[in-house]
């Protein structure tokens, strides 16, 4: 396995993130689509060059681009496609394998018409997937495992595959430990989060190891099952924000 952080959380411009997380020595880091990070709208070959460029000279390697596509079955849905075709042109410039999102709670009735129409998007996403080298890693958490498996295997691209995060599993009910087996034959990418199950403040994210997301465990699983892709760090609250950063990576790098 390799070790990555999620760029955006480490409180930094985009470029002085890729110099933070190679001097705190990790591996990989995440990008983010966003307009002052990888703006998918208007990033041009040159500006994907030279990002390529950064990364690969402070030896960091792209794990992936974090799409923020949004949902794809609720109202709006058609215009979040419409970006999300971007999102998968500007990682392919980039040269990344994985764009990494949430795509909007998957029911578990996948007869639905509105399930129906969320997979023909899907459908048309992976399509671009097959043209550009691109698969849409979808973040864990809205549904259950069973549920987000049983839609990979009805839509049936291989295009179509998960960014494994167990806290979201955690903080929404879920078997974070149990979704790794049922899984397994689909994670290309994970987070390594922790959180608790519950915060009277509603602040549920924590360092790691110090929520209820048993990470030690999890690591094994992931073992266990044979990933050996990207473990990347995401870290969204905090004021220590590099702190942080430098204790996970001393972490996972004493389990991996």
């Amino acid at each position: 396995m390799q070790i990555g952080h999620r760029g955006m959380n480490l409180g930094l411009p985009m470029m002085d993130a890729i110099d933070a997380a190679a001097e705190l020595g990790y591996e990989g880091i995440s990008l983010g689509a966003k307009e002052d990070w990888v703006d998918p709208v208007t990033l041009t070959q040159l500006q994907a060059r030279d990002i390529r460029r950064a990364c690969e000279v402070r030896g960091l390697t792209i794990s992936g681009l974090t799409g923020r596509i949004g949902s794809l079955i609720d109202e709006g849905a058609d215009e979040r496609l419409e970006r999300a075709l971007l999102v998968m042109n500007a990682a392919n410039l980039l040269e990344t394998p994985f764009v990494t999102s949430h795509i909007g709670e998957i029911p578990e009735d996948l007869e639905r018409d509105d399930v129906q129409a969320m997979l023909g998007r899907m459908e048309r996403l992976c399509a671009l997937g097959d043209e550009l080298d691109v698969t849409v890693a979808v973040e864990t958490g809205p549904e259950s495992a069973e549920v987000l498996r049983a839609f990979i295997e009805r839509l049936g691209s291989p295009r179509l595959r998960v960014n494994y995060d167990p806290a979201n599993m955690l903080m929404r009910g879920f078997d974070h430990m149990g979704g790794v087996e049922v899984l397994a034959p689909y994670i290309v990418h994970t987070h390594a989060k922790d959180a608790v199950r519950e915060d009277p403040d509603g602040r549920r994210q924590r360092p790691l190891c110090e929520g209820d997301v048993d990470i030690p465990a999890w690591i094994a699983e992931l073992k266990r099952v044979g990933f050996d892709g990207w473990v990347c760090v995401e870290r969204e609250a905090g004021q220590d924000k590099l702190g942080d950063a430098r204790r996970a990576l001393e972490l996972l790098r004493r389990l991996i």
